[in-house]
């Protein structure tokens, strides 16, 4: 019977083609040969070292706005990393803060509004009047402006896992898409998409590397910056993981740049407005090229 066939038939036939895929990827990635996740390479030639840029260029526009992410596509970026949440008609759209302000007589929790009353809020003019009229951006208008031209990492704050995994199968996506969470979460998710989107989790050491990456189906990781190293970069790459060092805020320094890409990372995640003037202001030219090339 084929794996179509068995979803008509019911839910337990779905759990069941996914636990069977959950089982045959731990045997690969035990074994070794697991192969990385076919993610959409924006840049091309594609870089050793690529970048994700937190909530966007949010030192250049409102965070997980529309131009935040389009300041990515324009410098030449991969990826961007946006926060995902639920209104109160449950629409998934982007932000990092769980309130956000219109006014000073203006706060809201993000599911307080419905998508309708958020898209009448102005949220881009107290950042900039250039940005006046910016309101909160759906997942859906981020899917397609990033379609073929942007990776998205999804950092889900408070998602349905079920709605989630239908709407980037329907945009088409599931190759430009990353999702973060909680592995209980994903879990779900995956199950909803046959194993079709990538999925990342953190880890943390004392955490044996292939039964874990192998039971929840990681296509990713990330790794806070201080606990990263060679070695543990290449046990999760000899299993297909794509490592993304956590690098923003303070951690976001030319030192830990330096350290991450030693250890071989793959994605580094940031909060530096361009890739290329950052990166040539501290690397030299030799080790730049690897991320500005």
């Amino acid at each position: 019977m084929h794996s179509m066939e068995r979803i008509k038939t019911g839910r337990c036939s779905v759990e069941l083609v996914v636990a069977c895929s959950c089982l045959v990827a731990i045997g690969m990635r035990a074994s070794g040969d697991a192969k990385p996740y076919p993610f959409f390479e924006p840049i091309q030639p594609s870089r050793r070292h690529q970048i994700v840029v937190h909530g966007g260029e949010a030192n250049q526009a409102p965070a997980d706005s529309r131009p935040a992410l389009e300041r990515c596509i324009e410098d030449g970026l991969e990826w961007a990393e946006v926060a995902v949440r639920l209104t109160r008609d449950g629409q998934h759209v982007l932000s990092h803060a769980d309130r956000v302000s219109a006014g000073s007589a203006q706060n809201w929790a993000i599911g307080e509004r419905t998508l309708s009353e958020w898209k009448a809020v102005d949220l881009g003019s107290q950042y900039s009047p250039r940005y006046a009229g910016e309101s909160l951006l759906s997942l859906r208008e981020a899917f397609a402006l990033a379609k073929n031209r942007l990776n998205l990492c999804l950092d889900c704050r408070e998602v349905s896992p079920e709605q989630l995994a239908r709407e980037i199968l329907e945009a088409g996506m599931e190759h430009q898409v990353v999702v973060c969470d909680e592995p209980v979460l994903l879990k779900r998710l995956d199950a909803a998409s046959g194993g079709r989107v990538a999925l990342m989790a953190h880890w943390h050491p004392g955490t044996d590397i292939t039964s874990w990456v192998g039971s929840n189906h990681l296509s990713a990781v990330a790794i806070e910056v201080s606990k990263v190293t060679a070695d543990v970069n290449r046990a999760f790459q000899a299993l297909g993981v794509k490592v993304q060092v956590q690098n923003a805020g303070s951690s976001d320094t030319a030192e830990n740049w330096d350290k991450a890409i030693r250890a071989g990372a793959d994605w580094l995640q940031t909060d530096l407005a361009t890739v290329e003037g950052s990166a040539r202001a501290i690397f030299p030219a030799s080790r730049c090229q690897s991320v500005c090339a």
